[in-house]
């Protein structure tokens, strides 16, 4: 949390917390940082980052 405080368009933090929050089984605050880390990865064109995002949410039953 603190470090999203620091850089908030820091995709890697959003991603690894919603990890965090996956393996708490706390889905929806996963899905919101996975949402949140897919979004900053497309804006800075780092597509694959921005796929497994994606992947994530699939895995979480969360469409597109």
């Amino acid at each position: 949390n603190q470090a999203i405080k620091l850089k908030p368009d820091f995709a890697d933090t959003y991603y690894n917390r919603g990890l965090s929050y996956k393996k708490l089984n706390n889905n929806q605050k996963a899905i919101s940082d996975f949402r949140q880390a897919a979004k900053l990865y497309q804006e800075q064109n780092k597509m694959q980052d921005y796929q497994d995002a994606i992947n994530r949410l699939k895995e979480l039953g969360v469409s597109n």
